[in-house]
């Protein structure tokens, strides 16, 4: 370890037990600081001109006079010899002698002689040497830190002062690497620690209406990573100013800077207690500061966490993924699992609103709201977003923004304790899961129900500080793998409160919340969740597009459709079912279905049903992407919309489903429109296309078909096939969407809102896709009322209730 000694502002190394007192200089960089080889350049430069006064330190005795120096005019003595000498030149009568006197009359040659001519004597010439000037270092405005902070460790009794920007060789790898592991203990070891917030002013000085404690609360120290281990580690931060003005210590002022870093005061007093505090809090500390490097970001935060790993500049955000592993190696606190799990905004979620959301339980996986607050520009949003699903493991610590109160728990008592690891596959871990909710109207109840499962909760061993017989879970949906787990995003809290925890909680529940008989368990499960992109991208999931792309030579992106309902006034639409090629996955927190990705270009290249043959190499699809089911469990009826998609355009359409109104009254629960979806899923049918022409327009049927069967077998009955399918009319037959086509398609639905069918609802579904391939289907909608009998005499259309 270097230290620099604040008396010679030499660098000298200390190993071990050897190390004295020292104190240290945390502050923020700026573009003038000064390195370790500036101080060994200054130190050789002192070395060489003698010692001269720094900054920081009391000016040294002036040196006593030189011997060859001439008296001072001023003495008396000096007074006597001039009145003496002006005299006897005034007897003697010379008077141009002494009309040209200088203030030393007959003293210019240092002895006292009177001769101009005389030779002075040998030591007369020497002078005091003048002062070195002074060195290109002492000039950078991060030398002034140093000296300032030299000048205090001397008055606090302290030989030695350690500061990052000249006590580590950052041009060595190896000595950078071992600071910044070690960089949290030599804190620790500290006898004291100067902050300097060279932003704050103090004094009387205001700006506006701010003082010095608004400058405080604002000051830059605040926001940067490498700060965070200076205030927590060691046990004495003193606070100074511009100017090197005292501010007050962290003990004085713990009550603000607890309240501008969000860190309790007990903590910031006792450096001890940093590492009883859970991960998820820990990480939140960190979660509003940022660091010049990317790797930084983890690195700043190894002490915080006991733990050590290699520092590898240019590995960027993987630094903050290495920190994570090295955690779970060391530690079982599921809180570093927990980010997200209080919903949307955790940075600005208070404690009130999460309170709020523990009585909701489970009822981010059980009921979802077709008319949430929807996402404002789906452009905005990377992949992972898009397709609703996303890595275990964080990707920063503003993540965890807004955890600073989710605490570590034990498991229940009446589960066994396990381990948990990451490989791989992803985290095997063994965690209590909720089951799917299961009602009359649930998709996994209907007979004809295509959806996939809904997302399950697994609930980790943590839990907000105001409930601690709640805990945070993990919403997680099922891939083809039996034991393998998507982490799905959840846009409300996922807290599961104690009447939902049952037998799992840690404190039983009271008999007033004993859970009804029918209601699902939480039971043990072992399964494997992938912790990393990469883990995500190559994982065989519901929406794998192996199936649909074996033509393809690359890996296609999955489909992803967008629902936004924002018009559809009566409250209890869901999504009830989606159909579509493979397995479906339907989010019913972002509203999202996920889809196979589509091979568009494998048209005519592989065998189909004899009614969907098309010619070889026809130059376009109209595809059936998907078919889904919205139906209201409260009035009892609903409608059925398909996206269709032409494969060279990739130009998206919406169709609704004719007989919408007759099906939903086939059932309670929604059967009759399974049923109409099962139908127009197997048997596409056709859709007419208005062509314009030079003369006039062409009425064009195209056939439309799903994915995975759009194409034909080559061979010599082609032509024979693609004739058979040409009606009169022209027949089904390729076709290619160009600007000016108009597909008609079905734009609205009526269908009877109540058992009285006194209202009636019209439903328009439009789709669009987006700049990042994202599909957006959207409906809006509006009541009429059927107008009295008397009235249809006169009026064609139903008036607007």
């Amino acid at each position: 370890m270097r230290l620099l000694n604040v008396a010679t502002q030499e660098l000298e190394e200390f190993h071990g037990a050897d190390i004295p007192p020292y104190a240290i200089l945390s502050h923020t960089w700026g573009p003038d600081e000064v390195s370790l080889y500036d101080m060994d350049a200054l130190a050789r430069y002192r070395g060489s001109h003698g010692p001269q006064p720094h900054l920081g330190s009391p000016p040294p005795p002036p040196p006593p006079p030189h011997l060859g120096s001439p008296p001072s005019s001023g003495s008396p003595d000096v007074m006597k010899l001039m009145l003496i000498s002006s005299m006897l030149l005034a007897f003697r009568g010379d008077k141009t002698r002494l009309a040209r006197s200088s203030a030393f009359p007959a003293l210019t040659n240092g002895h006292g002689s009177d001769d101009e001519d005389a030779p002075p004597p040998p030591y007369a010439g020497l002078a005091p040497p003048p002062p070195a000037a002074p060195h290109p270092v002492e000039q950078k405005a991060g030398y002034a830190k140093i000296a300032y902070a030299c000048g205090q460790a001397q008055k606090d009794g302290l030989d030695y002062l350690w500061a990052d920007t000249v006590c580590i060789d950052r041009h060595s790898s190896a000595e950078l690497s071992e600071a910044v592991n070690a960089m949290y203990a030599w804190y620790e070891r500290a006898a004291v620690c100067y902050a300097y917030l060279e932003d704050v002013h103090f004094d009387d000085y205001t700006e506006g209406y701010l003082t010095w404690n608004d400058l405080f609360a604002a000051s830059r120290w605040f926001t940067r990573g490498w700060t965070l281990q200076e205030l927590l580690a060691p046990r004495k931060v003193v606070f100074y100013a511009q100017g090197w003005r005292l501010l007050g210590t962290k003990s004085s002022l713990v009550k603000n800077v607890s309240k501008i870093t969000g860190i309790d005061e007990l903590t910031l007093l006792d450096p001890a207690l940093v590492r009883t505090a859970s991960v998820a809090q820990r990480m939140s500390w960190a979660a509003h500061r940022s660091t010049t490097r990317p790797e930084d970001v983890a690195y700043s935060l190894m002490g915080l966490f006991d733990v050590n790993m290699p520092v590898l500049y240019g590995e960027g955000e993987n630094a903050f993924l290495r920190l994570q592993e090295e955690i779970i190696k060391r530690s079982d606190d599921h809180s570093l699992f927990a980010w997200g799990a209080l919903g949307q905004g955790d940075d600005k979620l208070q404690v009130a609103s999460a309170a709020a959301a523990t009585a909701g339980a489970a009822a981010a996986a059980a009921a979802p709201h077709l008319n949430a607050p929807g996402l404002d520009d789906l452009d905005d949003l990377d992949q992972d977003a898009l397709a609703g699903t996303m890595p275990l493991l964080a990707k920063s610590p503003r993540d965890f923004a807004g955890m600073g109160h989710v605490l570590a728990c034990s498991p229940p008592a009446d589960l066994p304790t396990t381990d948990y690891a990451l490989t791989n596959k992803g985290l095997h871990i063994t965690l209590p899961m909720l089951p799917p909710k299961t009602g009359p109207s649930s998709p996994s109840a209907l007979p004809h129900a295509a959806v996939t499962p809904s997302p399950q909760l697994a609930l980790l061993n943590c839990h907000p500080a105001h409930d601690p017989t709640s805990r945070l879970a993990l919403l997680l949906t099922p891939t083809s793998s039996r034991n393998t787990f998507l982490r799905t995003r959840a846009r409300s809290p996922t807290v599961v409160s104690s009447a939902d925890l049952g037998s799992t909680a840690t404190a039983p529940p009271s008999p007033s919340s004993a859970k009804p008989p029918h209601q699902p368990q939480p039971k043990p499960k072992t399964i494997y969740i992938p912790a990393i992109p990469s883990q995500l991208s190559r994982l065989t999931s519901p929406f794998s597009s192996s199936a649909l792309s074996s033509s393809s030579a690359t890996p296609l992106l999955d489909e992803v459709i967008f629902v936004r309902a924002p018009d559809l006034v009566a409250p209890g639409y869901d999504v009830l079912d989606v159909r579509g090629a493979g397995s479906v996955t339907w989010n019913p927190e972002l509203r999202s279905i996920r889809l196979a990705g589509v091979d568009y270009h494998s048209y005519g290249r592989s065998p189909v049903p004899a009614w969907s043959r098309r010619r070889a190499g026809a130059p376009g699809a109209l595809y059936q992407l998907c078919v889904v089911t919205f139906w209201n469990r409260v009035l009892k009826c609903g409608f059925v919309v398909r996206v269709l998609v032409e494969g060279a355009s990739r130009v998206c359409f919406a169709d609704l489903v004719p007989g919408a109104d007759a099906a939903a009254a086939a059932g309670e629960n929604g059967e009759g429109l399974l049923e109409l979806a099962r139908k127009a899923w197997e048997r596409p049918g056709t859709v007419d296309v208005v062509v314009p022409g030079p003369e006039r327009k062409r009425l064009v049927t195209v056939e439309v078909v799903n994915p995975g069967d759009a194409g034909a077998p080559s061979g010599a009955d082609d032509e024979a096939s693609d004739a058979a399918s040409v009606s009169s009319r022209g027949g089904p037959r390729p076709w290619t969407y160009k600007p000016g086509h108009e597909v008609k398609v079905a734009e609205r639905v009526t269908f009877a809102e109540k058992w009285e069918k006194e209202y009636r609802r019209t439903v328009n579904a439009t789709v669009e896709r987006r700049k990042k391939g994202v599909i957006e289907l959207s409906m809006t909608s509006m009541l009429w009322m059927p107008a009295p009998a008397a009235a249809h005499k006169t009026e064609d259309l139903d008036q607007p209730s």
